[in-house]
């Protein structure tokens, strides 16, 4: 907002929290946008793309209406593979897409699809082992596109070396937040947490992607030697109970708390009163960057992160990284009980944790870098159109 007016465009049937907290945006029903962008003549449409079914009608805009795409998550098989369920949506929708990334491949879906439906991780883990990042058609009809890590622009260029769109790498923002000691007591009243409890957490949902089976062992190997050591995990649970049964054999129930999905100010309040943070990956990922990630660097907390795709990016003094390989639960466990003794060593990575998105990742930072890219993405369409 300090570089441009904007208006924001969201599903007809959601309605952005922004509309009732500012009065400098207009937020406005995405069917209205092409009356408005044949008024207005906007300077730059800029789309927030990921993998996510919430995401359906912007890639049919974006199609339509090409413009700067931000692209939260390289991999896109979940999205279209529910894309294609919608009513409505063309039959060959799926293999379309897989076509357009690899003709190969695509071929292989259509003899044996129940096939890759039914490997480890479903259809989304069977694309993205085979490298189909099920987004060549975004790429081609995006003029820029923008990637949170250099990890995506590498991948993205190593999948297709033809592509000659523009890539730009703009990291993920995030605020550090202004969080008392005072704050911290009552959030910890608030939740039933004791004030000298030492506090790991898990932050987004449960799923088996995320490593949360092995966490809760890794934290068992401690829990003898660290009795004030509590886990939360914070998030909607769609690991089908896998999670609470392992905590109830283990016996840990008291110790292991699974506290599901709360608002956004208790999950700001939650992080910033965590010492240890757990944010884990399980290889395939779709080179997401995780914001719940972010948000615990930000409030300072140390965090434990798999050695993989974006997650490996990082500095290795910012956050803990546990390689991916046989040894990983046994590896995971070690950080976790070194962390949990070493509180010196807590403090500096955590400090060093919110010196790095200080200076990278606070959205004014990250605003200017939009800014930036929006602008050379205006001179490059002068160009092409004098041309």
């Amino acid at each position: 907002r300090e570089h441009y007016m904007i208006d924001l465009y969201h599903d007809s049937c959601y309605t952005p929290n922004l509309c009732h907290q500012s009065n400098e945006f207009s937020c406005r029903d995405y069917r209205t946008f092409p009356r408005y962008q044949r008024a207005i003549h906007y300077r730059r449409i800029l789309y927030q793309m990921g993998n996510s079914e919430y995401h359906g009608y912007i890639y049919d805009t974006l199609l339509r209406f090409p413009g700067v795409v931000a692209l939260h998550d390289l991999f896109l098989a979940s999205f279209h593979g529910w894309y294609a369920q919608r009513p409505g949506a063309p039959a060959d929708h799926f293999p379309r897409e897989l076509m357009a990334s690899d003709s190969a491949l695509a071929a292989e879906y259509q003899a044996s699809p129940a096939e890759w439906e039914h490997e480890p991780g479903g259809l989304s883990a069977a694309c993205v082992r085979r490298g189909i990042m099920c987004n060549r058609r975004l790429l081609d009809a995006a003029p820029v596109v923008t990637v949170h890590d250099p990890w995506n622009e590498t991948t993205i260029r190593r999948l297709h070396p033809d592509y000659r769109g523009r890539i730009h790498v703009v990291p993920h923002g995030v605020s550090p937040p202004e969080v008392s000691h005072d704050m911290r007591r009552a959030t910890r009243s608030t939740f039933g947490l004791p004030p000298d409890a030492l506090i790991f957490g898990c932050f987004g949902i449960l799923s088996p992607t995320k490593c949360n089976l092995e966490a809760i062992d890794a934290f068992a190997e401690l829990a003898a030697e660290h009795p004030s050591a509590l886990l939360l995990f914070v998030g909607r649970n769609l690991a089908e109970g896998a999670a609470c049964a392992k905590v109830e054999s283990l016996g840990l129930s008291n110790r292991i708390r699974f506290l599901g999905h709360v608002t956004t100010q208790s999950l700001l309040d939650l992080v910033a009163i965590t010492d240890v943070g757990i944010n884990l990956r399980r290889p395939p990922t779709n080179g997401e960057t995780s914001g719940t990630l972010q948000l615990l660097m930000a409030a300072g907390a140390a965090t434990v992160v798999s050695d993989v795709d974006t997650f490996s990016s990082y500095p290795d003094d910012v956050v803990c990284k546990v390689a991916w390989d046989a040894d990983f639960a046994a590896r995971l466990a070690s950080t976790m009980r070194t962390l949990a003794r070493d509180a010196p060593l807590r403090r500096r990575v955590g400090k060093r944790a919110l010196e790095f998105i200080r200076g990278s990742r606070d959205w004014r930072v990250v605003a200017r870098r939009y800014a930036e890219v929006i602008e050379q993405a205006c001179q490059a369409a002068v160009g092409a159109r004098a041309a």
